[in-house]
């Protein structure tokens, strides 16, 4: 049987994005768009697209967005509805990517899975609970993996209550975790005038 790869560390770091209030999926899109050298909108934009929708008085942080009643999913992006998922904006802006959703049922291995998703130059974003990840908060968080050191997952959290990096035990992170996203795809290259010799 071949050994299991336990660790992995993302030899670029993402550039960590602050996310506007309900705007961790927007704010993570942003830190995946930006190391894959793809155009980088802003977060409203990107929540606009994705379906944002927040309570009346955080309305005073955007130019535009949606408000109205709490939807049944939370306030943020509406990412599970067709209209608004991610693979629709990625195909509108006709961007290279590809994304896989996961629920946690359908992986038998964490570690591992993380380990090989990481190593294929994917990028891994996580739905967590952040009651469970946290305690505190009522709403999913999205979060993304910078690496993977044994029982240790390196996380790069939007929100600006949080270190710019965090690591998780990968016990407390199999208890939160709702979904597991895996986005695949090209970066654009820099051109040879661009390159380093």
């Amino acid at each position: 049987m071949p050994d299991i790869k336990e660790s992995f560390v993302r030899a670029t770091p993402y550039e960590r994005r602050i996310e506007l209030p309900y705007c961790c999926v927007p704010a993570v899109l942003q830190m995946v768009l930006e190391r894959r050298r793809l155009p980088v909108p802003e977060q409203e934009s990107i929540g606009n697209e994705l379906g944002l929708i927040v309570p009346e008085d955080a309305a005073r942080h955007f130019g535009w967005v949606r408000t109205g009643q709490k939807p049944q999913s939370g306030w943020g992006t509406q990412t599970r509805l067709e209209e608004f998922s991610i693979q629709r904006y990625f195909n509108r802006h006709h961007l290279p990517l590809q994304i896989v959703r996961y629920l946690p049922g359908e992986i038998s291995n964490l570690q591992e899975a993380l380990v090989s998703h990481l190593e294929q130059n994917n990028d891994v974003v996580l739905v967590v609970d952040q009651r469970k990840l946290v305690e505190q908060g009522d709403e999913e968080h999205v979060v993304l993996v910078q690496g993977l050191d044994g029982e240790s997952v390196l996380l790069v959290d939007p929100a600006k209550t949080r270190p710019d990096l965090c690591t998780v035990s990968l016990v407390q992170l199999t208890e939160a975790i709702v979904e597991v996203w895996s986005i695949s795809g090209k970066e654009i290259l820099k051109s040879s005038s661009q390159q380093t010799p």
